[in-house]
């Protein structure tokens, strides 16, 4: 009837009337309005809306929270890469050599005799120099507390003779480190052996490895401080291969000790 009727359209509109205030209230946030307040589609229009904002603002949300989760994961990576660096810092050295000395066969005994030009330091036998003159034009070595020995050198090269400014190679070459290990003022020295390594064509070599005791009973890694260091490069006999026994021979340069101020 009429009053049935009345009472339909009544509530139609009131429902329009909500949804053009939820509509409003949506603007207001800057959301795609709603089209219940246009008429007779409001109910579809508000399907189509909720379709449509829903997934929006559910990808917005994950969105968010992925961003969130990316940047904890970044958080975290950098905390493990600041932990890691500072597990793996650079082991403390006990002494460090910058430039060398060349070797000269012969020097100058009492009265005036010639004598060889040999490195003698109480405590371990004396170490005689090449046959020949001998430049190393460039070297930096360092020993660190665990006995490891690193060392480069450019241009081990002969000062005479028919191969005089080259390598004569091939040839095999390792370094002796000494340390004064007395307790009273008499110096005495111990010696520390590194394994060989080949010059090359230019006279360069690079040694990277463990320096090993050079008489029996000594201790196996040079102390810390080495006191009044010496660090001989000398010819060897030993192959290149790992786990060869050091057999130093004549010394053909020595190590200058770098200061601490030239750090």
């Amino acid at each position: 009837g009429p009053s049935g009727l009345s009472l339909g359209r009544s509530s139609v509109q009131r429902g329009i009337r909500q949804g053009a205030r939820a509509s409003t209230q949506r603007d207001s946030r800057g959301c795609i309005p709603s089209a219940l307040g246009r008429g007779a589609v409001s109910v579809q229009a508000e399907m189509k809306y909720l379709a449509v904002t829903r997934p929006l603002e559910s990808t917005l949300s994950e969105t968010r929270m992925k961003h969130h989760t990316l940047g904890t994961c970044i958080g975290a990576a950098g905390l493990l890469f600041v932990l890691s660096a500072g597990a793996h810092e650079k082991t403390p050295t006990i002494v460090q050599f910058s430039g060398a000395i060349g070797s000269q066969p012969f020097a100058s005994g009492a009265g005036g005799a010639v004598v060889p030009n040999d490195v003698a330091l109480a405590g371990v036998a004396a170490v005689n120099p090449g046959g020949r003159p001998w430049e190393l034009r460039r070297l930096r070595a360092s020993v660190d507390v665990n006995g490891m020995l690193r060392a480069r050198g450019e241009g081990l090269l002969l000062g005479g003779g028919a191969n005089i400014g080259r390598p004569a190679i091939p040839r095999n070459i390792q370094a002796t480190l000494y340390c004064n290990v007395s307790v009273t003022a008499a110096p005495t020295f111990a010696a520390w052996n590194s394994e060989a390594a080949a010059l090359d064509a230019a006279g360069n070599f690079s040694i990277h490895g463990p320096m090993t005791a050079a008489a029996t009973g000594q201790v196996s890694v040079p102390p810390n401080p080495c006191n009044l260091p010496v660090l001989l490069i000398r010819n060897s006999a030993a192959a290149t291969t790992p786990g060869g026994t050091p057999t130093p021979g004549p010394w053909f340069a020595a190590g200058i000790v770098r200061a601490a101020e030239d750090d």
